[in-house]
């Protein structure tokens, strides 16, 4: 009897990129406790976020401001359990954040804002079960992975598709 070890490697590679957390917070941020809510004598104004919520490369930063002066700002990518003080977020992952500006223990509305990161280049390896030239020998008439019955039944042709879905111009290789 034959045993079939499957290797499938896909790697993200962009340049200047570290970690693989969902947040990479920069160095001042920490965890605050819940502020009041926003009062009626004083408003805070909701802050803004650039790059606006969507699709993102990975290792973008996030800058969180307001034309309020004397606010910091906080995040949250747990739904609002817990709270960082911080106004640039570095993406490594897909995420969703809450934001919000404050002022001593007042804060503003939160705001919402989802992140799906692309990849600019992507290096896949693996063995014949991602990609296998024809072989007269081994009866594969294919030039595609040994497991599917047809190229767009292929696991290199799903992962290509979604990829370029998220990014047109990204650059994918594959190799055995």
């Amino acid at each position: 009897m034959f045993k079939f070890i499957t290797f499938i490697l896909v790697i993200f590679l962009n340049f200047g990129c570290e970690g693989l957390s969902i947040l990479r917070p920069n160095k001042k941020n920490t965890q605050i406790e819940a502020p009041e809510k926003v009062t009626e004598d004083e408003v805070i104004l909701s802050p803004t976020i650039e790059p606006q919520a969507g699709f993102v490369d990975y290792g973008t930063e996030l800058i969180i401001s307001s034309k309020q002066p004397g606010v910091e700002f906080d995040y949250s990518a747990d739904g609002g359990k817990t709270w960082l003080i911080g106004s640039k977020i570095v993406l490594t992952r897909k995420t969703s954040l809450l934001y919000r500006a404050r002022k001593n223990k007042k804060v503003s509305k939160e705001l919402p804002a989802d992140y799906t990161i692309k990849f600019k280049r992507v290096l896949i390896l693996g063995n014949s079960i991602l990609m296998h030239a024809p072989s007269t020998v081994l009866g594969w008439t294919g030039n595609w992975g040994m497991a599917a019955s047809s190229p767009t039944n292929d696991f290199l042709y799903y992962v290509k598709n979604r990829l370029q879905e998220l990014d047109k111009d990204v650059v994918i290789k594959a190799k055995n």
